[in-house]
């Protein structure tokens, strides 16, 4: 089981990802945007963050690299669901600061699980 900080500004998408999590067995805390998601992760211990990358406020590149700064080791997964290219272009630039996986929008939820199931496979 792992504790899971799940970061994105739409609702049905955050309840949807935290049931599947759930489902799974996993610990799961919601915030609706970056600066919510990095206070919550000042106050509890994450072993995986799942961020979107496009939200209002702080963006999900400015979540990830402060997570990197805080703790190099975590482990990220980025999502994006963005059309036209950019998607493509934010799911890269996520892996460039050093997410460990990024899923196109919409995905299965089991693909989500499976993601976190291989952050949490041992090295």
């Amino acid at each position: 089981m792992a504790r899971i900080l799940l970061i994105d500004d739409e609702h049905g998408t955050r309840r949807t990802l935290q049931l599947a999590l759930e489902n799974a067995g996993h610990s799961v805390a919601l915030a609706e945007d970056g600066d919510d998601g990095l206070a919550l992760d000042v106050e509890l211990t994450f072993d995986i963050v799942v961020t979107d990358m496009l939200m209002p406020g702080r963006s999900g590149s400015d979540v990830i690299m402060e997570l990197i700064r805080r703790r190099p080791a975590r482990h990220i997964i980025a999502m994006s669901g963005l059309d036209f290219g950019t998607r493509t272009d934010l799911l890269e630039l996520a892996r460039g600061l050093g997410a460990n996986h990024t899923l196109e929008k919409p995905f299965l939820a089991k693909n989500l699980v499976a993601a976190v199931t291989d952050c949490l496979a041992p090295a």
